[in-house]
């Protein structure tokens, strides 16, 4: 949070500062933890590289393919994934999981922050992120097509996806399956 601070409010100050830290929450946020304990710290780190993303003066840092594919890959795809404490919340408190995932309510979840990244990411390199979520969502949908009472998890990250790229392009949500 301080880091969002400095980059929006001393944004000259901090330049030369800025790689280094966006290197070291780029790494954190790849090993974080999926437990719900962690949640706070991989929002946190995933809005960083989403406000960072977003700036077209930071572009240079994240043009390259294999980078834009180390995000989607490393952060984007196994914090859209559907968790067990998430599968608990919706059977425990289906009302809350609803609130939380779809409607979006104050705080924000995995899931939004991914998906505004991906957001941030189609605002400067929209043609390789593009590309590399598909190759993502049709991998994802042959997993679950492989074996659909296992890998259902797989095929909710990918709907999940489609359901919040569409929804940030103007698209009505589709039913989920």
């Amino acid at each position: 949070e301080n880091l969002n601070l400095y980059t929006d409010k001393y944004e000259e100050e901090f330049q030369p500062h800025l790689p280094s830290f966006t290197t070291a929450i780029w790494g954190l946020a790849t090993q974080v933890g999926a437990q719900p304990k962690f949640d706070a710290l991989a929002t946190t780190s995933i809005r960083f590289l989403t406000s960072i993303v977003a700036k077209p003066m930071h572009a240079a840092m994240f043009q390259d393919e294999a980078t834009l594919r180390q995000i989607v890959q490393a952060i984007v795809v196994p914090n859209l994934q559907l968790r067990e404490s998430d599968e608990e919340l919706f059977e425990d408190n289906p009302e809350e999981y609803v609130q939380r995932d779809m409607e979006g309510s104050d705080s924000d979840t995995r899931r939004q922050c991914a998906c505004d990244l991906v957001r941030a990411l189609c605002k400067n390199f929209d043609a390789q992120t593009t590309a590399i979520c598909s190759g993502h969502l049709e991998q994802m949908l042959g997993e679950y097509s492989r074996d659909m009472a296992t890998n259902w998890r797989a095929k909710d990250a990918a709907v999940s996806r489609r359901e919040r790229s569409a929804e940030g392009r103007g698209v009505e949500r589709e039913a989920r399956a």
